[in-house]
């Protein structure tokens, strides 16, 4: 049987299961993210003890040793929460009942490098009100490069131009205009030899 679900239909969120399973362990006021590794939704991966809701547990899941590391632990059953103790990091594994785990020193510091500067993610404003931010770190949201709005656009008519419908990847690497729905009428971009272009406006990431 194939049923259609989308991510709106969806009554749990993984942050929900891991407080509902690691109640024991994390706080009310705990901030955690996490991921759902079964197709019922019922198993979950998570990072607990966060300073701010970001997507932790994709960033550490990047370090391929990390990743099946963590995986293994889970196995077939298992839900898996890493949890940031100030700068101590604890692994709860949960199978029927929670336990704590250990971990490989070489696992501890590349999750603990994955996270770090995590305050720093979404940048900061400077004196001025100016947003700074460095590209080339982790993004603290799934629309946050989307919606960036590079440089100072105040005075400008068409300040919105770079809003979601455009995209581009972090360091200015690739820019795209995928779709016209602001307007335009039509895609704006192409990829040609490894390389994006423009065909009309683009904002370039400098």
């Amino acid at each position: 049987m194939i049923k259609e679900l989308t991510a709106r239909q969806l009554t749990d969120n993984p942050e929900k299961v891991i407080r509902k399973i690691f109640g024991e362990q994390i706080s009310g006021t705990d901030i955690v993210d996490g991921i759902f590794i079964d197709a019922g939704f019922t198993r979950v991966m998570g990072v607990s003890g966060l300073m701010m809701k970001v997507p932790a547990t994709l960033e550490i899941l990047k370090n391929p040793d990390v990743s099946r590391f963590l995986g293994e632990q889970a196995g077939e059953h298992g839900s898996v929460l890493v949890c940031l103790d100030g700068k101590e990091l604890k692994l709860y594994l949960h199978r029927g009942v929670t336990s704590e785990e250990g971990m490989p020193e070489k696992i501890k510091t590349s999750i603990q490098a994955a996270l770090s500067g995590l305050d720093g993610w979404a940048g900061k404003l400077n004196e001025d009100g100016e947003h700074e931010i460095d590209l080339f770190m982790p993004s603290p949201g799934p629309h946050f490069n989307v919606n960036l709005l590079m440089g100072n656009r105040i005075g400008y008519s068409r300040a919105l131009d770079n809003t979601q419908e455009c995209c581009g990847q972090n360091g200015g690497r690739k820019l795209s205009f995928p779709c016209g729905h602001a307007g335009f009428g039509q895609p704006l971009g192409y990829e040609a030899g490894g390389k994006w272009l423009s065909c009309k406006q683009a904002v370039l990431f400098v």
